[in-house]
C-alpha cells in the first residue's frame, strides 16, 4: 500500500522526473526495452496519471517502453 500511497499523492511531474534518472541509468548500461506497470493507483484518476506518465516517457526516450497493467 506505500507505493500506492507514494503513486497517488506525487505529481505527474514528478513521476516522469523520477522515471527519466531511472531509464537514464538503463538507458547507459545498454537497455533497449522497459516495461512500466500501471496498476499502482488503484483509482481512474490516479491510473490514467500513471498512463499520461509512460505516454511522456514513451515521447521523450529512445529505448521501447511497453506498458502493462498490474490488477
Amino acid at each position: 500500500m506505500e507505493t500506492v500511497y507514494k503513486t497517488r499523492w506525487t505529481t505527474e511531474s514528478e513521476l516522469v522526473s523520477i522515471a527519466q534518472r531511472r531509464l537514464d541509468t538503463m538507458l547507459e548500461a545498454g537497455t533497449t526495452t522497459v516495461e512500466i506497470k500501471s496498476g499502482y493507483g488503484l483509482r481512474l484518476e490516479d491510473e490514467l496519471k500513471i498512463l499520461r506518465v509512460i505516454r511522456q516517457l514513451e515521447k521523450r526516450n529512445p529505448c521501447r517502453i511497453v506498458a502493462t497493467f498490474l490488477g
